[in-house]
């Protein structure tokens, strides 16, 4: 007896293609079915989020997609990924070789997180990046000379990090750059001469690491330079004179350091300076009265240094100075009475100046400061009832408490009848 065949319905045969084809897309890996950008982007994004604690993010992605240039922080053009940027997004972890596969790439923002580890040396391959800024993070070993390829960059963040080594001699070759902040760092060795080939420079911040060596006197080429901060490093030997040809310069910040030497007379070419720091070296020598033209400084802090001979006559002409510090050198002599001509001063240090002496001027009570330091001085209050409520009306006040003899008080006061 034969058996009973059944007769079974087939689907007709596009339907089952078209079943196949489905389930074939469902097997193929996720970067197959974009085609936004070149699949190395692609790739490159997939490495960096898988590398960085994706899925902790405060901005996350959804991976696999078929739309990379929606993913937040992710700009394209023209089909490429330009902009990258996920500053305090929660990142950890390390940065992937991969991110030198975005050939296109103009600005990389990622800082501010918390990612660790060493910069990919194959940054150095993103020859049209004009913005990188890593700053913020716990990153470390050395700055990747390959960074020194990067002809088009404009600003270069790698501050506040754990970075170690030199500077890269390298970076002299990025004639583009206006912007270098490589400060709280663990640098050490110089700082390099090549630096001052960066005729575009507006911003040079290399403070808070172990720099030694001299300050280059090439330097003093950075036409365009507007703030220099060096401070609390080890760096020795003499100012540059040649600082002072840079007109542009608002901010000089020196200090902590081991300078030595005379404060240059040039630095009072600077008309644009609003900050002076030079304290806590081994300045000596006398304060240039050249510093008194500085008519926009607005702060003039030079303490803690070995200067020595006499606060200028000429101080009046700092009109627009708020604070000033010359406190913990070897002045002497009078205060001059020009002080009082500063009207805007909000804070006063000579303190610390042991050959300081005679009597504090009178004219000092038309002046508003909210701290005034003159204690260790052998300066002395006069006798008298409104100056004597002037000073007790300044609210962080530290004095000789010496009142000046009768005799004393009638010489110092000749000087401003007479100027009557």
């Amino acid at each position: 007896m034969k058996p009973l065949m059944r007769s079974i319905a087939l689907p007709p045969l596009p339907a089952v293609l078209l079943f196949a084809a489905a389930m074939l897309c469902d097997l193929q890996p996720a970067s197959a079915q974009q085609s936004q950008i070149p699949m190395a982007e692609y790739d490159a994004l997939v490495a960096l989020h898988s590398a960085t604690g994706g899925a902790g993010w405060t901005n996350k992605w959804t991976l696999p997609t078929d739309n990379p240039c929606g993913l937040f922080g992710v700009t394209c053009t023209g089909g490429r990924v330009v902009q990258l940027q996920l500053p305090a997004n929660q990142l950890n972890g390390t940065l992937p070789q991969q991110l030198g596969n975005l050939g296109a790439l103009t600005r990389l923002y990622l800082n501010n997180n918390q990612l660790g580890g060493a910069i990919p040396a194959e940054l150095g391959a993103l020859v049209g990046l004009q913005e990188l800024r890593l700053n913020s993070n716990q990153l470390s070993g050395a700055i990747p000379a390959e960074l020194g390829s990067l002809a088009s960059l404009q600003e270069l963040r790698l501050n506040s990090n754990q970075l170690g080594g030199t500077i890269p001699p390298e970076l002299g070759a990025l004639v583009s750059l206006r912007d270098l902040r490589l400060n709280n760092n663990q640098l050490g060795g110089a700082v390099p001469p090549g630096i001052g080939n960066l005729s575009s420079l507006q911003y040079l911040i290399l403070s808070l690491n172990q720099l030694s060596g001299p300050i280059p006197p090439e330097l003093g080429n950075l036409g365009s330079l507007r703030q220099l901060w060096l401070n609390n490093n080890q760096l020795s030997g003499a100012i540059p004179p040649g600082l002072g040809n840079l007109g542009s310069l608002q901010e000089i910040v020196l200090n902590d350091n081991r300078l030595s030497g005379a404060i240059p007379a040039s630095l009072g070419n600077l008309n644009s300076l609003l900050s002076l720091f030079l304290g806590s070296n081994q300045l000596s020598g006398e304060i240039p009265p050249e510093l008194c033209n500085l008519g926009n400084l607005v702060t003039l802090s030079l303490g803690y240094n070995q200067l020595s001979g006499a606060i200028p006559l000429q101080l009046g002409g700092l009109v627009s100075v708020q604070y000033l510090n010359v406190r913990g050198n070897q002045l002497r002599g009078a205060i001059p009475p020009g002080l009082a001509s500063l009207g805007g001063l909000k804070s006063i240090w000579i303190d610390n100046n042991y050959q300081l002496s005679g009597p504090l001027p009178l004219s000092l009570s038309v002046l508003r400061p909210s701290i005034f330091y003159f204690h260790n001085t052998q300066l002395c209050e006069p006798d008298d009832a409104g100056f004597q409520a002037w000073l007790n009306g300044i609210p962080d006040l530290k004095r000789t408490g010496v009142i000046c003899g009768q005799a004393l008080q009638r010489r110092s006061l000749i000087p401003l009848v007479l100027k009557q």
